[in-house]
């Protein structure tokens, strides 16, 4: 693997901080000692303004085009020097007592975009699952080991994966990122996808629950409607009723029907 390679499928340097003070770092030593800039004191810079808001976010930006790296020369080929594009990626996570949580990695700008979010998402879940909120130092010095193991292996399977598509020319290569990014893009977008379906399902339940709920309330509000109707309707045709009755046997009580009063006897005549 040639210096061009190792440089487009190594993370440089990446650090773990809290609240903007870091707690873990890693570095690349074998390529950070060759640039030609202070990149821990533009990660630095950067890393405040990063987490000057309080959010939950997932970006990059660039830190640097065309920095110099010094590349000794092997088996007797002369040293030379190799231009390289540095990006600061970051991956910031607001939690729900306010501490901000952040990931930084620096690699060159030709690194596969999403192995980079890959990456430090596996190390966020990392520290939130074993190690976020302990005080134990034995702990602490586990992540730092655990968070180099992590970035290991990525970029050990990165460069499997390349060499399997065995990419050897600069347009091979950028058909290479560009279908391996693809694929990253359809395996993250399978998780994302997961959980839009789980909160849509959710959703829909809920959705499902006010409905119900609703209908409910409407068969009951147009069951009291047609009590009251019916009630209306029988007390108008009651009084109607009334009124026909009231008009043969006098109102408002109906006397001469219930109480008639008795006719008149004659009178007789006195002989």
């Amino acid at each position: 693997m040639n210096i061009e390679q190792e440089l487009d499928s190594s993370v440089y340097y990446a650090a773990l901080s809290l609240n903007s003070t870091t707690l873990y770092t890693y570095d690349n030593a074998s390529l950070t000692s060759k640039l030609n800039v202070n990149y821990s004191e533009l990660v630095s810079k950067n890393l405040g303004v990063i987490n000057s808001v309080q959010e939950t976010r997932i970006n990059s930006l660039k830190l640097a085009n065309n920095v110099v790296m010094g590349v000794t020369g092997s088996h007797g080929t002369a040293p030379r020097n190799v231009l390289t594009n540095l990006m600061l990626y970051y991956h910031k996570k607001l939690m729900k007592n306010n501490d901000l949580i952040t990931i930084v990695a620096l690699c060159n700008d030709r690194m596969l975009d999403r192995f980079v979010y890959n990456l430090m998402e596996k190390i966020m879940e990392e520290y939130l699952a074993h190690f976020y909120q302990t005080e134990d130092g034995t702990l602490s010095y586990e992540f730092k080991n655990r968070m180099r193991d992590l970035i290991v292996d990525h970029e050990l399977k990165l460069r499997q994966l390349t060499a399997n598509y065995g990419a050897t020319t600069t347009s091979e290569l950028d058909e290479l990122r560009d279908l391996m990014s693809e694929n990253i893009d359809r395996i993250l977008h399978r998780g994302e996808n997961l959980n839009s379906l789980i909160n849509k399902t959710n959703n829909l339940n809920s959705s499902a629950g006010s409905f119900r709920r609703r209908t409910v309330m409407v068969k009951r509000k147009l069951w009291w409607s047609n009590v009251k109707f019916l009630v209306l309707v029988s007390a108008v045709v009651l009084f109607v009723i009334y009124l026909f009755v009231g008009l043969e046997c006098g109102l408002p009580f109906y006397t001469r029907c219930l109480h008639p009063s008795k006719p008149s006897q004659p009178h007789q005549k006195t002989l």
